[in-house]
Protein backbone atom coordinates (compact mmCIF):
# COMPACT_ATOMS: atom_id res chain seq x y z
CA UNK A 1 0.00 0.00 0.00
CA UNK A 2 1.24 3.99 -0.64
CA UNK A 3 1.51 6.21 2.01
CA UNK A 4 -1.24 7.75 0.92
CA UNK A 5 -5.10 6.13 0.75
CA UNK A 6 -5.71 7.56 -2.97
CA UNK A 7 -8.65 5.39 -4.72
CA UNK A 8 -6.64 2.91 -6.36
CA UNK A 9 -5.24 1.98 -2.76
CA UNK A 10 -8.53 2.22 -1.43
CA UNK A 11 -10.11 -0.11 -4.15
CA UNK A 12 -7.58 -2.57 -3.66
CA UNK A 13 -8.63 -3.16 -0.19
CA UNK A 14 -12.29 -3.31 -0.81
CA UNK A 15 -12.07 -7.37 -0.40
CA UNK A 16 -10.14 -7.28 2.79
CA UNK A 17 -12.81 -4.22 4.11
CA UNK A 18 -15.47 -6.79 3.51
CA UNK A 19 -13.36 -9.69 4.89
CA UNK A 20 -12.49 -7.91 7.95
CA UNK A 21 -15.93 -6.56 8.65
CA UNK A 22 -17.41 -10.18 8.16
CA UNK A 23 -15.25 -11.42 10.70
CA UNK A 24 -15.95 -8.90 13.02
CA UNK A 25 -19.64 -9.31 12.34
CA UNK A 26 -19.86 -13.06 13.08
CA UNK A 27 -17.52 -13.27 15.86
CA UNK A 28 -18.88 -12.46 19.60
CA UNK A 29 -19.76 -9.39 18.43
CA UNK A 30 -22.08 -10.73 16.37
CA UNK A 31 -25.14 -8.78 16.08
CA UNK A 32 -25.01 -5.61 17.19
CA UNK A 33 -25.69 -3.88 14.61
CA UNK A 34 -26.04 -0.87 16.03
CA UNK A 35 -21.87 -0.28 16.30
CA UNK A 36 -20.61 -0.94 12.65
CA UNK A 37 -19.16 2.54 12.53
CA UNK A 38 -16.94 1.32 15.18
CA UNK A 39 -16.05 -1.42 13.71
CA UNK A 40 -15.08 0.41 10.81
CA UNK A 41 -12.97 1.95 12.76
CA UNK A 42 -10.93 -1.04 14.05
CA UNK A 43 -10.90 -2.38 10.29
CA UNK A 44 -8.91 1.09 9.62
CA UNK A 45 -6.49 0.87 12.02
CA UNK A 46 -5.93 -2.65 11.28
CA UNK A 47 -5.47 -2.24 7.57
CA UNK A 48 -3.78 1.13 7.39
CA UNK A 49 -2.10 1.54 10.95
CA UNK A 50 -3.19 3.83 13.43
CA UNK A 51 -0.34 6.85 11.98
CA UNK A 52 -2.84 7.97 9.65
CA UNK A 53 -4.04 11.64 9.45
CA UNK A 54 -7.41 12.70 10.22
CA UNK A 55 -7.72 13.10 6.40
CA UNK A 56 -6.97 9.59 5.18
CA UNK A 57 -9.13 7.95 7.70
CA UNK A 58 -12.12 10.28 6.57
CA UNK A 59 -11.01 9.56 2.80
CA UNK A 60 -11.10 5.61 4.31
CA UNK A 61 -14.63 6.13 6.07
CA UNK A 62 -16.37 7.90 3.11
CA UNK A 63 -15.02 5.11 0.63
CA UNK A 64 -16.07 2.07 3.15
CA UNK A 65 -19.31 3.55 4.82
CA UNK A 66 -21.00 1.79 1.74
CA UNK A 67 -18.77 -0.87 2.32
CA UNK A 68 -19.81 -1.57 5.88
CA UNK A 69 -23.50 -0.96 4.69
CA UNK A 70 -23.68 -3.69 2.44
CA UNK A 71 -21.74 -6.25 4.28
CA UNK A 72 -23.59 -5.68 7.30
CA UNK A 73 -27.38 -6.33 5.83
CA UNK A 74 -25.49 -9.19 4.19
CA UNK A 75 -24.74 -10.32 7.17
CA UNK A 76 -28.35 -9.70 8.00
CA UNK A 77 -29.84 -11.18 5.31
CA UNK A 78 -27.69 -15.13 5.91
CA UNK A 79 -28.65 -14.78 9.11
CA UNK A 80 -25.67 -14.37 10.70
CA UNK A 81 -26.74 -11.90 13.48
CA UNK A 82 -29.32 -11.91 16.31
CA UNK A 83 -32.40 -11.99 15.33
CA UNK A 84 -33.75 -8.64 16.68
CA UNK A 85 -30.34 -7.16 14.97
CA UNK A 86 -31.16 -8.58 11.39
CA UNK A 87 -34.82 -7.55 11.43
CA UNK A 88 -34.17 -4.14 11.98
CA UNK A 89 -31.35 -3.65 9.33
CA UNK A 90 -33.25 -5.67 6.85
CA UNK A 91 -36.08 -2.82 7.44
CA UNK A 92 -33.48 -0.41 7.65
CA UNK A 93 -32.70 -1.60 4.15
CA UNK A 94 -35.53 -1.63 2.61
CA UNK A 95 -36.24 2.04 3.51
CA UNK A 96 -32.70 3.09 2.48
CA UNK A 97 -33.63 1.80 -0.89
CA UNK A 98 -36.82 3.91 -0.96
CA UNK A 99 -34.91 6.60 0.39
CA UNK A 100 -32.46 6.57 -2.08
CA UNK A 101 -35.16 6.86 -4.86
CA UNK A 102 -36.35 10.49 -4.14
CA UNK A 103 -33.24 11.67 -2.21
CA UNK A 104 -29.72 10.58 -2.94
CA UNK A 105 -28.05 13.40 -1.23
CA UNK A 106 -29.90 12.26 2.40
CA UNK A 107 -29.18 8.56 1.71
CA UNK A 108 -25.15 9.11 1.34
CA UNK A 109 -25.21 11.89 4.43
CA UNK A 110 -27.21 8.55 6.30
CA UNK A 111 -24.29 6.51 5.09
CA UNK A 112 -21.53 8.25 5.89
CA UNK A 113 -23.06 9.13 9.64
CA UNK A 114 -24.60 6.31 10.35
CA UNK A 115 -22.48 3.71 8.86
CA UNK A 116 -18.92 5.62 8.57
CA UNK A 117 -18.87 7.09 11.40
CA UNK A 118 -18.45 10.84 10.52
CA UNK A 119 -19.42 13.37 12.38
CA UNK A 120 -21.60 15.93 11.13
CA UNK A 121 -18.82 18.55 10.41
CA UNK A 122 -17.05 15.84 8.80
CA UNK A 123 -19.97 14.69 6.71
CA UNK A 124 -20.70 18.61 5.86
CA UNK A 125 -17.04 19.05 4.26
CA UNK A 126 -17.31 15.53 2.18
CA UNK A 127 -20.83 16.37 0.70
CA UNK A 128 -19.87 20.11 0.27
CA UNK A 129 -22.72 21.02 2.26
CA UNK A 130 -23.07 22.99 5.84
CA UNK A 131 -22.89 21.48 8.74
CA UNK A 132 -26.69 22.49 9.38
CA UNK A 133 -27.55 21.36 6.31
CA UNK A 134 -26.16 17.79 7.16
CA UNK A 135 -28.53 18.03 10.65
CA UNK A 136 -31.10 18.79 8.80
CA UNK A 137 -30.97 16.11 6.44
CA UNK A 138 -30.34 13.71 9.03
CA UNK A 139 -33.04 14.69 11.14
CA UNK A 140 -35.65 14.29 7.92
CA UNK A 141 -34.22 10.80 7.50
CA UNK A 142 -34.55 10.08 10.84
CA UNK A 143 -38.87 11.34 11.18
CA UNK A 144 -39.08 9.24 7.96
CA UNK A 145 -37.57 6.27 9.17
CA UNK A 146 -39.92 6.16 12.41
CA UNK A 147 -42.53 7.22 10.17
CA UNK A 148 -42.06 4.14 8.26
CA UNK A 149 -41.85 2.10 10.80
CA UNK A 150 -44.83 2.78 12.44
CA UNK A 151 -47.01 1.86 9.35
CA UNK A 152 -45.28 -1.38 9.36
CA UNK A 153 -46.36 -1.90 12.87
CA UNK A 154 -50.34 -0.20 12.01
Amino acid sequence: MTNTLDPVALERLRPLIELELRRLLQGPYSGDGLRIAALLRQVFIHLCGGHRSRDEQRRFLCFAAPIAREVAVGCAATGLMLEEVKRSLLQFNQWFYRLQTFDPVCTRIVELYYFGGLNARDTAAIMGLSRESVIRELRFAKAWWLQARMREFS
